[in-house]
C-alpha cells in the first residue's frame, strides 16, 4: 500500500505540471481555465474607516509600495510615482500636499509595481523595466520581451523577476539583460518570493485563469510542481518562514502553501470577498482586506491555522494593501478614489476581532 500510494502521489505531480504547463514554448498551454477572478465591487454605502487616518490621493489608485521611509503610491494612469515621507502621510490631508514629497514621471506607463528593496522600485510596462531611487526619483529603464508585466518583485540577489498577460515569467540579471524567459502559464498575475540561506530562492507564481500556483526555479529557467488554488485565486504574499498566502476571492478563503515541494496547508473563510493580502513578520499577522465588506482582518498564524485577532473598516474598495517593515503600520489605497487609509500597528491593536 505504501509503495502504491508513492506512485500514486508521483503520477499525480506529473499530472499537476502537466495540467498547469511547462517548457519554453511561445504558446498559451492548451489546459482547462477559469474566468480570471477579480476584486469584489464596495458596497455603494460604507459608514467609512473607524481607525487610522484617511490621506485623500486624486488620481491614485493602481498600486502602492512601502519602504525605506517611503511610502510610494502609482497614479492610476501608471504613467507618475508620487514618492511621500511616512512620517508626514499622517499630517497630510491630501498625497499632493505632502511635504517633502517627490515626484517621479516615467519613461513609459506601469503595470506592475514590485516591493521596495535597497531603496528602489521595480515598475514594469509593455517591453519595459524602470527603476525607481525612492529617495531622489531618479528612474533607469530597460527593455523586456513582449507581453504586458502583471506583476513585479525583487530576487535577493539584486535580479528582478516579472509576471506578463502571456503567462510568461521573465528574470532579468542585475545587468538588465533577460537571463530566463519562462513559458507555461496562462496568466502571471503575482508573484512572491521567499529568500532561504545557502539555498535558490523559492518562488511561486499565480495564474488566476487556471486558479493556480506554480513553482519558478530562477536560476534553471523552469516552471515546476503546480498546485489547484481553488476556483478563483488573485492575490499572493509570502512570510517569512516560507508560507505562501493566497487570498481565494471567488471562494471566500484564505489559502496557505508551504514546503519543497509546495502542499496546501490550509484553507480558512474570509468573508466579503478577501482580496489584497500582507503579512506582517513582527506581529505573525496576516491581513486581508475583503472589498465586498470593507473591512480589513489580521489573522495570527502562529500555531499555523489562522486566528482572527483585529478587524478594522477600510477606505472603500481597498484592492492595494502593504505592511511598512520598518513601524509595521497598514497602508491600504482605494482603487475608486476614496483615497490612502493609514493605520499605524497602536491602532491594529486596538481594533478588537469580532464577526
Amino acid at each position: 500500500m505504501r509503495r502504491f500510494a508513492v506512485v500514486c502521489a508521483a503520477v499525480l505531480s506529473m499530472v499537476l505540471i502537466a495540467a498547469c504547463g511547462g517548457g519554453k514554448s511561445g504558446n498559451s498551454p492548451d489546459v482547462a481555465t477559469v474566468a480570471p477572478a477579480t476584486a469584489v465591487a464596495a458596497p455603494a454605502t460604507s459608514p467609512g474607516p473607524a481607525a487610522g487616518h484617511t490621506v485623500a490621493a486624486p488620481g491614485f489608485g493602481s498600486s502602492l509600495a512601502v519602504g525605506d521611509d517611503r511610502l510610494a503610491v502609482l497614479n492610476t494612469a501608471g504613467t507618475r510615482v508620487s514618492l511621500l515621507p511616512t512620517d508626514r502621510v499622517r499630517a497630510a490631508s491630501s498625497l499632493d500636499t505632502v511635504v517633502g514629497a517627490v515626484t517621479a514621471t516615467l519613461p513609459s506607463a506601469a503595470t506592475a509595481m514590485s516591493d521596495v528593496r535597497d531603496g528602489r522600485v521595480l515598475l514594469a510596462g509593455p517591453h519595459a523595466l524602470m527603476t525607481l531611487d525612492v529617495a531622489s526619483g531618479a528612474v533607469t529603464s530597460g527593455d523586456l520581451p513582449a507581453g504586458t508585466p502583471l506583476s513585479a518583485r525583487w530576487l535577493p540577489d539584486g535580479r528582478a523577476v516579472i509576471g506578463t498577460d502571456t503567462g510568461h515569467v521573465v528574470v532579468v540579471g542585475v545587468d538588465g539583460e533577460v537571463q530566463h524567459d519562462i513559458s507555461g502559464l496562462v496568466r502571471a498575475d503575482d508573484l512572491a518570493v521567499h529568500p532561504r540561506d545557502g539555498a535558490a530562492p523559492q518562488v511561486l507564481a499565480l495564474d488566476r485563469a487556471q486558479s493556480s500556483v506554480s513553482a519558478v526555479d530562477v536560476d534553471a529557467g523552469t516552471m515546476g510542481l503546480s498546485l489547484r488554488a481553488g476556483n478563483g485565486a488573485t492575490t499572493l504574499t509570502v512570510d517569512h518562514y516560507g508560507r505562501f498566502l493566497v487570498a481565494n476571492t471567488r471562494d471566500g478563503e484564505l489559502l496557505g502553501f508551504a514546503g519543497d515541494p509546495m502542499i496546501m496547508r490550509f484553507r480558512f473563510p474570509v468573508a466579503g470577498g478577501p482580496y489584497a493580502v500582507d503579512y506582517d513578520d513582527a506581529h505573525a499577522l496576516a491581513w486581508v482586506s475583503s472589498t465586498g465588506d470593507s473591512v480589513a482582518r489580521g489573522y495570527d498564524l502562529a500555531s499555523g491555522v489562522p486566528v482572527l485577532r483585529h478587524r478594522l473598516t477600510t477606505v472603500s474598495q481597498a484592492d492595494h494593501m502593504v505592511v511598512d517593515p520598518r513601524d509595521h503600520s497598514l497602508y491600504l489605497l482605494s482603487a475608486n478614489g476614496a483615497g490612502v487609509q493609514v493605520v499605524t500597528a497602536d491602532e491594529q491593536a486596538n481594533a478588537a476581532a469580532f464577526g
